[in-house]
């Protein structure tokens, strides 16, 4: 059963034309910059030899909400890069363990700025 997420009073436009007229003002209206929530990396704990994992770090936002186990990662020769906790669960067969996000941002830009603030702070060593 696919499942569809409706407002109480969605409003339909039923004409063509006056759908493409309204996507047009929209594209046309002044953009609003978004209010960006502030990122503060709190701590970071470097790894050595542990593959191409190189830091454990966590992060606070708006003061309000600490995120713990965010780990940076870097292969070879390949640029880091930010990885939000996530729980192992180990194949009961013996294969390959399976990884789940335990937090997830589906904000853009809220997830690229925490990338940006942890990768600074990686960066500087």
């Amino acid at each position: 059963m696919e499942h569809t997420r409706f407002h109480k009073n969605p409003a339909t436009i039923s004409d063509v034309s006056e759908l493409r007229r309204v996507m047009a003002e929209i594209e046309q209206s002044p953009k609003r910059a978004p209010v960006a929530p502030v990122v503060v990396v709190e701590s970071i704990k470097r790894i050595e030899g542990k593959g191409s994992l190189r830091a454990f770090v966590t992060v606070t936002i708006a003061k309000k909400v600490s995120i713990h186990g965010c780990r940076v990662i870097q292969q070879d020769g390949q640029s880091p890069w930010v990885a939000l906790p996530q729980s192992e669960v180990k194949s009961a067969t013996g294969g390959k363990s399976r990884w789940y996000p335990v937090v997830e941002v589906h904000d853009k830009n809220l997830k690229l700025q925490i990338e940006r603030a942890v990768l600074e702070v990686y960066k500087q060593g």
